[in-house]
């Protein structure tokens, strides 16, 4: 009985499920088309390039809304997939159009342009590439004054050759984050992998101010806590909060087992790297029994390797407090006070004092691989005296007093690598000194007006790579940059590029080498491709 009435219980039931799905559905339903996204463009793959302004502006149609009465009511959002083991999303912009500063290496990212109509939550998306090429990995980096701080700026070096001004590049990589203090020194050489402590880039890149000195990374420019350049110094924790550089220095070269690079700070303390033996910037090298000394801000040694027979590993150094020159012939030997020639030897003559000089140094640094020059001045009688002499031999070869227009008001020097010819500026106005042979044969005339502009920093390059991509011939071009003060602060700065006449007889610019639209250039240097 019970089974049977179970039976006839479910019967019932499945009746009645049937009989109610057979019914009509009476229910009112609307249809609505929905406001659709069409994207004609963002097809396939964009380029980039590394470091420079990417700005996409994409068509967008939408179906029941072509003139956008209310553009709230749309959200946009550009995102890419990292290129790692776990790909990441990143958001580029919320914005409709994309306006980004491409900081990301080189590579292929898989892109996303999404927009979500709020009204209705709909999303609508659209999928490309983004190929991001290698640009602004050489030519001038320049760290300009702008209204009394520092930038970086960049005369950037394009596949095709050409040249293109590259404003406020830390900045971009970094927003949020300015340089801060006053600008001092930029430099870039190629420093090796990592030995020891200190920071793991292969490739040093330098901005130095007035109140920090940090590196930033070799292919995007991004700045990090760690880059601090007291991370890579053996005292660096006990170094003052404001620590910075007035000079950074490779001499010997990278084909040499030597190769080393100096920094003495702006409180005249010497510090060296080396990569053979395998040493960081340790404890400060300006000491020994007289106690501790200070250092000039050059250093007497020439940048790039020097091939047999000239081949030397010597750097001269100027000792401030006790007016006296010393010498480093290795990275693994102490630094030591350089003796007077001995008076009376024809072989070595004795020009000038190698101690007790009781001068002040104005500029140093070697020339011709295997020289170095020197700018020296009485503090008393405010007389200035040329210096030159044999790096490895400590041969002197001249000593004159410098008779020259306006040379008490020099405000630049610099020397040319080959012909030796001294360059300073007075303002806007160059002047040459050719030292020739004696203060008899000796002479100063003037290569160049800027008129109402003035020179804000002048050098000699001198280059790392293979003569083949940077021929000798380059180091002997003298580069000077100034600035308009009737012009925009921020875009009034200027390169040029000179080669020396005949004789010292005059500057001829160099065709197609006059760049602007800088801030004011305090410091450059070029940055280098292999």
């Amino acid at each position: 009985m019970l089974k049977r009435y179970i039976y006839a219980c479910l019967l019932a039931a499945a009746t009645l499920f049937t009989t109610s799905c057979s019914k009509k559905d009476l229910g009112n339903y609307d249809y609505h088309e929905i406001n659709k996204v069409n994207f004609p463009d963002l097809n396939g793959t964009i380029s980039a390039d590394m470091l420079s302004q990417l700005k996409i502006t994409p068509k967008v149609d939408f179906t029941l809304d072509p003139d956008v009465k209310n553009p709230d009511r749309y959200k946009y959002e550009w995102s890419y997939l990292t290129n790692d083991p776990s790909p990441k999303k990143t958001i580029l912009a919320i914005t409709k159009d994309l306006d980004y500063f491409v900081t990301l290496g080189p590579g292929n990212y898989a892109t996303t342009y999404k927009i979500t109509d709020k009204e209705t939550g709909v999303e609508f998306i659209k999928r490309f590439q983004i190929s991001v090429r290698v640009a602004n990995m050489e030519g001038w980096l320049l760290m300009t004054e702008v209204n009394g701080s520092a930038r970086l700026d960049m005369l950037s070096k394009q596949a095709d050759g050409s040249m293109v001004a590259v404003t406020d590049l830390y900045g971009n990589s970094n927003p949020g984050m300015p340089l801060k203090g006053k600008p001092k020194v930029v430099y870039s050489y190629e420093c090796g992998p990592l030995r020891g402590f200190g920071i793991n880039l292969p490739w040093a890149i330098y901005l130095g101010t007035d109140q920090s000195t940090d590196r930033v990374h070799h292919d995007n420019y991004i700045w990090k806590p760690e880059y601090n350049v007291k991370k890579e110094m053996l005292s660096g924790s006990s170094l003052p909060e404001d620590f910075h550089v007035d000079l950074i220095k490779r001499v010997y070269g990278s084909t040499l087992p030597g190769s080393t690079c100096y920094m003495i700070s702006s409180t005249g303390d010497l510090y060296m790297t080396a990569t053979n033996p395998a040493t960081k910037y340790g404890l400060e090298l300006n000491v020994d029994a007289t106690g501790k000394y200070k250092v000039a801000p050059f250093i007497g040694a020439y940048e790039n390797s020097v091939p047999a027979p000239n081949a030397t590993s010597t750097s001269w150094f100027y000792d401030i407090t006790n007016k006296r020159f010393l010498k480093q012939t290795g990275p693994s030997v102490p630094i030591v006070a350089v003796p007077n020639p001995p008076v009376g030897n024809a072989a070595k003559p004795f020009l000038f004092p190698f101690v007790n000089t009781g001068m002040d140094l104005l500029y140093m640094n070697g020339v011709n691989k295997r020289e170095v020059v020197a700018v020296l001045r009485d503090p008393v009688s405010l007389k200035c005296y040329w210096a030159r002499w044999e790096t490895g031999t400590e041969k002197q070869l001249a000593y004159q007093e410098i008779v020259s227009t306006d040379f008490d008001k020099a405000e630049n020097l610099t020397v040319s690598n080959f012909s030796k010819y001294l360059f300073y500026n007075v303002g806007g106005k160059v002047y040459l000194y050719n030292p020739a042979a004696s203060l008899a044969t000796a002479s100063s005339r003037e290569v160049f007006d800027y008129g109402a502009s003035k020179v804000s920093a002048m050098k000699f390059q001198i280059y790392y790579s293979n003569f083949q991509k940077y021929p000798e011939s380059e180091t002997d071009r003298l580069l000077i940059c100034s600035y308009d003060p009737a012009l925009p602060e921020g875009k009034n700065g200027m390169l040029e590029k000179f080669d020396i006449q005949i004789a010292g007889a005059g500057l001829t610019k160099v065709a197609n080498y006059t760049f602007s639209g800088f801030g004011k250039v305090q410091s450059f240097t070029y940055r280098e491709r292999k």
